[in-house]
């Protein structure tokens, strides 16, 4: 899919053809950071609840047929379905842009910004390309989910197997009174526009700069995300959050950008995952979630070189991770294990913690991760070592979309590249050339859109068909370095 962004503050336009890698390079201030926050944003829950909201109050553009007349069937007869492929085919790419209409509206308050404006921005999408995978995707899909409480006797159920096109509402037992209709187009109308969505990513996590400064905070009773009565994150997004951080603060937050209080969710939920027994951690361990669990463990002992766990849970007291960092080879055997507080850890592990705790109790395939500058804090070899990892996690079956001034994870970007483009056969020995000595890390050149974001305001593909990634934004800085080097020595 191609999207299409302009008058994104400094970024004057940028045409994104999207891929299971996508890397935004350039300077500081070039709009990278809000271009990766604007594309997740728009294609996620709180464009999502915007736009659903709109809607049931007739102020879209687009209006649906199709949906409609549902409504007025379940409303009426209490049950219908959808042939949800039809829908999308002839749907989707007006519902997509009339949802992206709103963006501009909204992203003030996405950002947590009192003063930027977007008054001028535009946002489309071209699906075409993208199509057969979309309807692929929503084919496979499956769906179970109920208004209110009780599921046996919710007055309205929605029900889609996988590998069916159809998706059937209908009532539970003991239902004697029907629904208003505005609640029923709102459940209806909801999940078909959600499904849609969810066929780009399932979920959406940010992994924010500001997230070496929030992951050693302890937690104690932190509230659960505040859903309404379908099991989905309220409309109300800014007082979720600020809901969120208020527990981490004795003072009222400010405006809270929606991304960093997404990654307070995401630490939140990982607190409440460690507390479960190992039997229930296994239970909710499926067969997809492992490897994601493995590339968790491979990022604690290749990189950080160390492990993170967290302390006992006991009844009023805060749990907080500790890190429990692996002996130098020189040192003598230790008698007893260090644990330290995240707080006095190395920049490096406060940096990448709340990935591998990520990895280790929430990944799910599908999910697109946007992560802002992984190389933060990180030595040269970690570095490249990092990439390897995130090649490795979309290899596993995740999405990455990410900002970053790394020469070095760059550079080794275009080697990965090049080692999948060999034969088969030849990649465990390849294999050992690398940091990780891993060939899940080789990655097709057809996963991966690396764009430099120009100091005019344009957005350039800097990817060449032989795979080589022209970065003239990090060699002109060296060339001067050098030059100034020599000029001096003369």
């Amino acid at each position: 899919m191609q999207i299409t962004v302009c008058n994104l503050g400094p970024l004057r336009r940028a045409e994104i053809v999207m891929k299971p890698l996508t890397v935004f390079v350039g300077k500081n201030n070039t709009g990278k950071t809000w271009l990766a926050y604007t594309i997740a944003g728009s294609l996620g829950h709180y464009s999502w609840s915007r736009y659903l909201s709109a809607y049931l109050s007739g102020q879209t553009r687009q209006k649906y047929r199709p949906l409609d007349q549902l409504v007025r069937r379940v409303a009426e007869q209490s049950s219908g379905f959808l042939d949800l492929l039809d829908f999308a085919e002839e749907h989707a790419e007006h519902f997509l842009n009339d949802l992206l209409l709103g963006v501009g509206e909204w992203l003030p308050l996405f950002l947590g910004s009192d003063h930027a404006r977007f008054e001028e921005l535009t946002l489309s999408i071209d699906i075409a390309a993208f199509k057969p995978e979309l309807l692929r995707r929503l084919l496979q899909a499956s769906v179970s989910d109920y208004i209110g409480g009780d599921k046996e006797d919710a007055p309205l159920k929605a029900l889609k197997e996988s590998g069916e096109a159809r998706l059937y509402f209908y009532p539970g037992q003991n239902v004697s009174e029907r629904l208003p209709r505005r609640e029923i187009a709102g459940f209806v109308n909801g999940i078909v526009f959600r499904e849609i969505l969810q066929a780009f990513w399932r979920n959406i996590s940010y992994f924010p700069t500001e997230r070496s400064s929030i992951i050693y905070e302890r937690f104690i009773s932190l509230p659960p995300s505040v859903r309404n009565k379908r099991g989905h994150r309220t409309t109300d997004t800014r007082g979720l959050l600020e809901r969120l951080l208020t527990a981490l603060s004795e003072q009222s937050p400010r405006l809270v950008p929606v991304p960093i209080a997404d990654f307070v969710e995401i630490v939140w939920r990982f607190h409440r995952q460690s507390s479960l027994s190992p039997s229930q951690l296994q239970n909710q361990t499926a067969t997809s979630r492992s490897p994601y669990v493995e590339l968790g463990a491979l990022l604690q002992e290749e990189i950080l070189e160390g492990t993170l766990d967290f302390t006992p849970t006991e009844a009023g007291t805060a749990r907080e991770i500790l890190f429990c960092p692996r002996p130098m080879a020189t040192s003598p055997e230790p008698t007893t294990r260090t644990e330290l507080e995240l707080s006095v850890s190395s920049s490096m592990v406060k940096e990448l913690s709340s990935l591998a705790l990520y990895l280790r109790y929430l990944a799910r395939p599908g999910e697109l991760l946007v992560i802002d500058e992984p190389e933060m804090n990180l030595h040269p070899e970690a570095q490249v070592k990092m990439i390897e990892l995130l090649a490795m996690l979309v290899n596993a079956g995740l999405h990455i979309m990410m900002t970053t001034h790394s020469t070095y994870m760059i550079d080794h970007l275009i080697n990965l590249l090049a080692a999948a483009r060999h034969p088969q056969e030849r990649h465990d020995e390849l294999a050992s050339l690398f940091f990780l000595q891993r060939k899940e890390a080789f990655l097709a050149q057809n996963q991966v859109a690396v764009y430099h974001i120009r100091d005019d305001g344009e957005a350039v593909n800097i990817l060449d068909e032989e795979g080589i990634i022209h970065w003239r934004t990090f060699s002109e800085v060296t060339r001067l370095v050098e030059r100034i080097h020599f000029e001096l020595a003369d």
